[in-house]
């Protein structure tokens, strides 16, 4: 279809994100930076018009805001979308995905699907429960992946996550599957610890398998810790706390989650991913946050992910991500930049005002992604299984979840205005709407901290972050001895420069395990979905600390949980700072 126009883009970026952006093959050969953000507004913008019908004129305006949105760096979508939209017509721009095939079926459909999701850049999620022998086919699974990444055919890294239940009669060898075993992993391990299992370990006693034999789940729980003490994995998963906020049930249970595990799937279901850069929004003050600003942005991101939500429903190679995705239309506002906002509105990631913005803050995206979503109902239509939801119910999803939220911005009452809204006028485009993953190289794209993490490191590509060089010159620190440290250590701990530096600018081995937890404990209440959030430890950390973090987690309500120890893998992704 012929364009009207075509957005002119002014996007910029440091020397490291253009290195991100090649080395993931985000970028086109020869492309620049601002032609990647023209082509991706390009497409998301030509969805107004091809899927809804929009006049020029309108398409022209949201071409506009959006690509300004990019262009300002307020907000970055996921790989996926920057590395397909505009570039590949039969490409979808969605991250993640559970494969809709039976594991004890053909090897060779299922290989086949796999790669078909991964040529799409898509990862993958797996339950191993109904599988006789998990590790065989984890084994299988993890060397499809380790082919199709050398195959040439795949444009971006995906990632994979397998899953299997505790009470699986393969439950010892599944857990210790990655410990002490030098090869090339493609996967992430989780357990699915069930209600049954923590009651028993509880009382220091057996809960049974499914084959009938009973085990001591202490045993298993010290097993769980050991590995991840050894490789980082298995991390922890609670799908009964997942499913119990799956607000279209009837159309199939969570049976796995994405490769981060920040979003709970059915059997072909996906997600769309953009993410709001929080440190975008604090006004020059460094006293509040632009909420004016933050609301329009919602807005716009919201209809942006349901248009590329509609462009990947036109490409899925899988017919049933297809039909899923039409039924559900899932789509995930997440964050980048929080500790960016933190550090700028100087309160320490460990602190208690810092948890309670972030709560307030994410409290306020989740309430206004679901008004824009009620309205974009309106104008486009809902979900098609929304009278089979439980937004329908009263009372509903909305009451459910969020009836006894309170924030700064959000009321108890708005909340249970918001959800007979929704009941009342028969409309919601998008089942959920928010969900936090971890951002990875989308945050680095836009020079941004990674999406509810604390600082891994003060210094990114041979620099050091910006805000803390002014801090340091500012507060008459920026000696070069100093500057030199921080760009070695990645801390700014041990140098004599103010207090209130070293509060604001921990990073996360600096923090304690807790205050990760307190964390995601306090957010989580705020999300519809899941948060991938990493627990940091430092390399001298004790098994015994990670049973804490691990049994703190399920009481603290929270859906999963990951120990990243520093430098225990060799294939850790970010260098952390001395810690």
């Amino acid at each position: 279809m012929k364009r009207a126009t075509r957005y002119s883009s002014s996007f910029n970026c440091s020397k490291y994100a253009h290195r991100v952006l090649k080395e993931g093959k985000i970028l086109l050969e020869g492309e620049a930076p601002s032609q990647m953000v023209e082509r991706v507004v390009s497409e998301i913008a030509r969805a107004e018009m091809d899927f809804f019908g929009n006049s020029g004129s309108r398409v022209i305006h949201f071409e506009n805001e959006l690509g300004e949105l990019l262009d300002s760096k307020k907000i970055i979508f996921s790989t996926p979308v920057l590395t397909n939209a505009g570039r590949n017509t039969s490409m979808p721009l969605s991250a993640c995905v559970v494969p809709p095939i039976d594991l004890n079926g053909d090897f060779s459909k299922i290989k086949a699907m796999v790669d078909a999701y991964h040529q799409e850049a898509i990862g993958t999620g797996f339950n191993f429960d109904e599988v006789e022998d998990p590790v065989s086919m984890l084994d299988f699974l993890n060397e499809v992946a380790i082919k199709g990444a050398k195959s040439g055919r795949e444009n971006r890294p995906v990632g994979n996550m397998g899953i299997l239940s505790v009470d699986h009669p393969c439950i010892k060898e599944f857990v210790m599957v990655k410990a002490g075993v030098d090869k090339e992993w493609k996967f992430n391990i989780s357990i699915n610890v069930t209600s049954e299992f923590i009651h028993a370990l509880k009382k220091k006693g057996r809960y049974r398998l499914k084959n009938g034999k009973s085990v001591y789940a202490e045993e298993i729980f010290n097993m769980m810790a050991a590995s991840t003490f050894l490789c980082g994995d298995p991390g922890l998963i609670f799908m009964e706390r997942l499913n119990r906020d799956n607000p279209v049930p009837a159309l199939g249970l969570y049976t796995s989650v994405a490769p981060c595990a920040e979003v709970g799937l059915a059997p072909g279901e996906s997600c769309q991913f953009g993410y709001l850069n929080l440190g975008a929004f604090v006004l020059d003050s460094g006293s509040e946050i632009n909420t004016e600003g933050l609301l329009k942005t919602v807005s716009i991101l919201v209809r942006a992910l349901d248009n590329a939500l509609e462009v990947s429903i036109q490409r899925f190679s899988i017919k049933k991500s297809s039909e899923i995705m039409m039924a559900k239309r899932k789509i995930g506002v997440g964050l980048c930049g929080l500790a960016d906002m933190l550090a700028k509105l100087n309160l320490g990631y460990d602190s208690e005002p810092a948890r309670k913005i972030c709560k307030d803050i994410i409290a306020l995206i989740n309430y206004a992604s679901k008004e824009v979503s009620c309205e974009l109902g309106k104008e486009r239509g809902s979900f098609l299984a929304f009278h089979q939801s439980r937004y329908v119910d009263k009372p509903g999803f909305i009451e459910d979840k969020y009836e006894s939220l309170e924030s700064s911005y959000v009321s108890k009452g708005n909340w249970v205005k918001l959800a007979e809204r929704i009941r009342k006028s028969g409309t919601l485009r998008n089942c959920s709407t928010v969900s936090l993953p971890p951002t990875g190289r989308s945050g680095l794209v836009i020079d941004a901290s990674l999406g509810v993490e604390p600082f891994f490191n003060l210094s990114k590509g041979g620099e050091i972050i910006p805000l803390l060089r002014e801090k340091l010159q500012i507060s008459g620190c920026a000696s070069l001895e100093n500057l030199q440290h921080i760009l070695e250590k990645g801390s700014c701990q041990e140098l004599i420069v103010p207090e209130e530096i070293k509060r604001v600018f921990k990073t996360a081995t600096e923090i304690h395990p807790q205050d990760h937890l307190r964390m995601v404990g306090e957010i989580q209440p705020c999300v519809d979905e899941a948060i991938s959030k990493t627990i940091n430890f430092p390399n001298h950390t004790t098994i015994e600390e990670i049973k804490e973090v691990f049994f703190d987690a399920f009481h603290m309500n929270l859906k999963g949980v990951t120990v990243y120890i520093n430098s225990r893998s060799k294939s850790q992704p970010i260098k952390l700072a001395d810690g």
